[in-house]
């Protein structure tokens, strides 16, 4: 398994903020705690990985302009455009029975009670109720809202989500 593998992406660097090494950053995790001063991160592109800790941090909606103690100027910040901020998996809470992170559920292959395959979760958005899932099969793209009755089950091992079939829905 590739080391890339142990790590979760919070962010992604945009592009640098100004002259002394800010980065504006599209923020990919709902906990803000993950973006304080002194926490350590992982800046990661490909196969690369270096950590480095957050010196400040000013929040600007779905995105933070963020210094970093291994950026120091513009120059510099401009090297680390498209990498993505991580931290390791195994710094991440369990999460109680029937509740997963999203970089859990991305990816999941989504079949039908019925045993048809609709398409693989793509992306995971919050409309402030509940999260609804983006299912792609080629250029066919379904909405699927994460509520107990569409979500039948849910196997990580076998990288499988089964939805039952509700009206207007596939």
């Amino acid at each position: 398994m590739s080391e890339i593998n142990n790590y979760v992406y919070i962010g992604r660097i945009v592009s640098p903020h100004g002259i002394h090494g800010e980065v504006k950053v599209k923020v990919m995790t709902d906990n803000p705690e993950r973006f304080s001063k002194g926490f350590i991160i992982f800046l990661i592109k490909d196969d690369k990985i270096s950590s480095s800790r957050i010196v400040s941090v000013k929040p600007q909606g779905n995105f933070a302009i963020v210094k970093l103690n291994t950026i120091n100027d513009i120059t510099e910040a401009e090297k680390f455009r498209e990498y993505f901020l991580g931290i390791k998996k195994d710094k991440l809470k369990k999460l109680e029975e029937g509740k997963y992170y999203h970089f859990e559920i991305i990816g999941l292959a989504v079949y039908s009670v019925e045993g048809d395959f609709i398409g693989n979760v793509v992306e995971i958005f919050n409309t402030g109720g509940s999260d609804v899932y983006t299912v792609k099969d080629r250029d066919k793209e379904v909405f699927i809202p994460a509520l107990k009755d569409v979500v039948e089950k849910i196997d990580l091992l076998n990288k499988r989500m089964i939805v039952r079939h509700q009206p207007g829905l596939f």
